[in-house]
């Protein structure tokens, strides 16, 4: 049996697992993790293998000689001398000139060429002696698939250089060896010193782990190579058509997320190695430049769509659940981005995979810690996929030796990880199948205890069935008395309801009375007073009338034109202002030095022609200008009183119509459709309550022009009334009554809205209840609103009703205009 050196495997990167397990530094969290005896054991094996595996990491030795080489391959990292072309201008004759040469510097250390995420040139020149006998090949290999740029510069025996110009940006043809590594033949001629140079560029990573390998061990180091690469992808192929198999089965979607992750880590796995440029898009070669970046964020993606479901983390981690939700969806931006601007944006979709990968972990760490049952295989799979990466991250590095956990990390940790996965899924299948015949149990005893309630419910029901035939007789009877004696009731009810009606239109026509007698009185007063005056006037000029005929043409014309002015005036003065004016034309007219002043401006300003006195002097300096001003007062006197007189009647015209049309034709046929007009019915109301609209309440007339229509115009007086009244009321007639007529769609809308209190929220459902009023005994029955919804609703229309406590209300009106005239 082969010694390995582990009786001590304190050098290791990772601890063996005891009994105990106490090795991994004290930590409470593993000691529960691995409280399961399976999960121990399992752990146990993985980590020995883990441990198997790294002998040949840490126990490989290294040759110093460049040739002749002893041993199966060496790591070239040391004797490159390397130069930086930051603006990627230098040729090979440039790098070969002496004042470029001196710039190379020589490396001092094994660790590998790592310029992260470089936009420069790299140039590597080595220099290699072979002192034999003999002609010696090699093969060079750069480990690292991802450069996009090779240039491979080997002497030519003619003189000068050949190229070779391939890279992971160029066709898979264009390599001088068929590898999924960079790998180029070296023949070395007995005793000569060559010098060989490599140019390197690349838009992702640049990095470059070289080795120089004797030609028999590369054949068989590539054979291995390939076959563990072909268990790896049989491997996950297998478990990818397991699982998508058991998704057809079980349609559980998880299975279908853990297949699309599997796909894609595989997929992403054979970019990051070349296998996917050498098997599948081999001339593709711009797609095999940026496939690292726009898959490296999709498998992200789908791996957090995993974690969210696998760990619950929606109802275990709420909270961080958040944030892997908004790495989720940033994901997809990250793919295309790096699909349309590769090298700018590669370094910023690095740092968010890795922002990714530990936001993730910790996910997976919080929900271990609240005791989530696949938590546990969860955290192990995935630190173990971690691991294998970031061994192979730090070989190439430089940082690790040359190895076969260290070469192949990403594989073995992702087919451990899909492994454990698959483990998890099949923990899963058993909880859901537990729980399906659990619940299929239970379904049983449920079904057997309903049958047992079915059959005692029947016999309970006959039972019951008996009892309700004979209640259902006897009910049957008292329903024939009861419809009976119903129907009378009913009439009784529409009797008292029409009765209702009227009364409640008696008692709004009982307060327009007075109105209306007020409303008469004032128009006949001013008749009354109109008259007398008019009989003063006819007398004073009856005895004035021979002396006004003798004045001469002129005079006449200037009478004529004064009395004119006398009608003229629109706006009445107020007893101060007419003072200040008789006061400033008394001092006007004594400048010009007409006699009695005071008087005769007072009668000017009568005339309304206080502005236009100077016309009018010849008349007042007249011999018999009292006599003329006297007549032409008169006569404005006698026009005044005529025009008051036609303003009264027309006054009292308007309430007798606006009273008979509230009040009905007289005719008998009230409730007949009428063809009426809303302006004319609505401008009737107002006109019998114009003595309640005072100088404090503003009215705001907003009329759209409508056509007329059929309906019972009393009825909606009726309507009209309420409203308005209650508006004035609300106001406590002191404020804005706004009337508006408009069209909305294809109905007529009335509204009539006032700046009052408003109605609270508590008694708005009310307002249109028969008898509800907020007003004292004796102001209201309570009936108005109910009396005006039924109207509208008889008319096929309805009432909303918009109001704001302290703004004021509005009752809106709608009528359909299917009935136009």
């Amino acid at each position: 049996m082969p010694y390995f050196p582990c009786a001590d495997l304190s050098h290791l990167p990772f601890p063996l697992l005891n009994g105990d397990s106490t090795v991994w530094g004290g930590s409470m969290f593993v000691n529960k993790l691995l409280r399961f005896r399976y999960l121990r054991f399992l752990s146990f094996c993985v980590m020995t293998l883990l441990a198997l595996l790294s002998v040949n990491v840490f126990g490989a030795g290294k040759v110093l000689e460049v040739s002749p080489f002893a041993g199966d391959s060496i790591s070239l990292n040391e004797y490159f001398a390397v130069l930086e072309d930051p603006a990627s201008e230098l040729t090979l004759a440039d790098v070969q000139k002496p004042q470029v040469a001196a710039r190379f510097t020589q490396a001092k250390t094994a660790a590998a060429l790592n310029y992260g995420h470089s936009r420069s040139t790299v140039w590597l020149r080595l220099h290699m002696r072979n002192s034999s006998d003999r002609a010696v090949a090699r093969f060079l290999e750069i480990g690292f698939a991802r450069i996009s740029e090779v240039e491979f510069y080997y002497p030519n025996p003619a003189g000068g250089y050949h190229a070779v110009v391939t890279g992971g940006a160029k066709p898979f043809a264009s390599r001088a060896y068929k590898n999924r590594q960079f790998v180029f033949p070296v023949s070395l001629p007995a005793h000569t010193d060559e010098t060989y140079y490599i140019k390197l560029r690349s838009d992702l990573v640049l990095l470059a782990p070289a080795r120089l390998w004797e030609t028999e061990a590369f054949y068989l180091f590539e054979r291995d190579d390939y076959l563990l690469q072909a268990l790896y992808y049989g491997m996950a192929l297998a478990l990818i058509i397991f699982n998508l198999l058991l998704f057809l089965m079980l349609r559980e979607a998880t299975y279908l997320q853990y297949v699309s992750f599997a796909i894609l880590v595989v997929l992403n796995v054979s970019v990051q190695g070349g296998l996917a440029q050498e098997f599948l898009w081999p001339k593709a070669s711009s797609w095999s430049n940026s496939a690292t970046a726009v898959l490296l964020p999709l498998v992200t993606g789908v791996f957090i769509v995993f974690t969210r479901k696998i760990l619950d983390t929606r109802k275990v981690v709420p909270r961080f659940d958040l944030c892997l939700k908004a790495l989720e969806l940033a994901c997809v931006p990250f793919s295309i981005a790096g699909f349309v601007a590769l090298s700018t944006v590669f370094p910023l979709i690095s740092n968010f995979v890795s922002v990714c990968y530990v936001t993730i972990f910790v996910a997976a760490v919080l929900c271990a810690m609240k005791r989530q049952r696949s938590a546990y295989l969860f955290l192990i799979a995935f630190t173990l996929f971690l691991a294998g990466v970031l061994a192979t991250v730090l070989r190439g590095a430089g940082l690790l030796p040359h190895g076969i956990f260290t070469t192949y990390g990403p594989q073995i940790g992702s087919a451990l990880e899909m492994l454990l996965f698959s483990l998890v899924l099949s923990d899963r299948y058993k909880i859901f199948r537990k729980e399906k015949e659990r619940a299929q149990s239970e379904a049983i005893q449920a079904q057997a205890t309903a049958l047992n309630a079915q059959q005692n419910l029947v016999e309970i029901l006959q039972n019951s069935e008996r009892k309700l035939e004979e209640r259902v007789a006897q009910r049957t009877r008292e329903l024939n008395l009861s419809i009976q004696t119903l129907g009378s009731t009913l009439n009784e009810l529409r009797s008292a309801q029409t009765q209702l009606i009227q009364a409640e239109k008696m008692a709004s026509l009982g307060q327009l009375v007075a109105n209306i007698a007020h409303e008469i009185n004032t128009p006949i007063a001013a008749v009354k007073s109109s008259g007398q005056s008019i009989a003063d006037a006819v007398n004073q000029i009856r005895q004035t009338q021979q002396q006004f005929w003798a004045l001469d043409q002129a005079t006449q014309a200037l009478f004529s034109h004064l009395v004119g002015h006398a009608g003229t005036r629109g706006k009445l003065l107020s007893n101060r202002d007419e003072r200040n004016i008789v006061r400033d034309l008394a001092r006007k007219l004594e400048e010009a030095g007409i006699a009695m002043a005071g008087h005769r401006a007072s009668v000017m300003v009568e005339l309304n022609a206080e502005t236009v006195f100077s016309k009018y002097l010849p008349l007042l300096r007249h011999p018999e200008s009292e006599m003329i001003l006297g007549r032409a007062y008169n006569t404005a006197l006698i026009l005044r009183c005529t025009g008051n007189i036609n303003a009264a009647v027309e006054r009292v015209s308007k309430i007798i119509f606006a009273l008979k049309s509230f009040s009905g034709d007289g005719n008998g046929n009230a409730r007949e459709m009428t063809v009426a007009s809303l302006e004319c019915g609505i401008e009737a109301v107002l006109t019998l309550y114009g003595n309640q609209i005072r100088q404090s309440t503003t009215l705001i007339r907003q009329y759209e022009d409508l056509p007329s229509l059929y309906c019972r115009h009393n009825e909606l007086s009726q309507v009209w009334t309420h409203l308005i009244q209650n508006a004035l009321q609300a106001m406590q007639h002191n404020g804005v009554l706004t009337i508006g007529v408009r069209r909305v769609n294809d109905a007529a809308v009335v509204s009539v809205g006032d700046t009052g209190c408003g109605i609270p929220e508590e008694i708005r459902g009310r307002i249109f209840d028969p008898f509800f009023t907020t007003r004292a005994i004796g102001e209201g029955s309570g009936l108005g609103l109910d009396i005006a919804r039924k109207i509208v609703e008889a008319h096929e229309g309805r009432i909303e009703v918009d109001t704001e406590v302290g703004a004021g209300t509005t009752f809106s009106v709608f009528l359909p205009l299917n009935n136009l005239a």
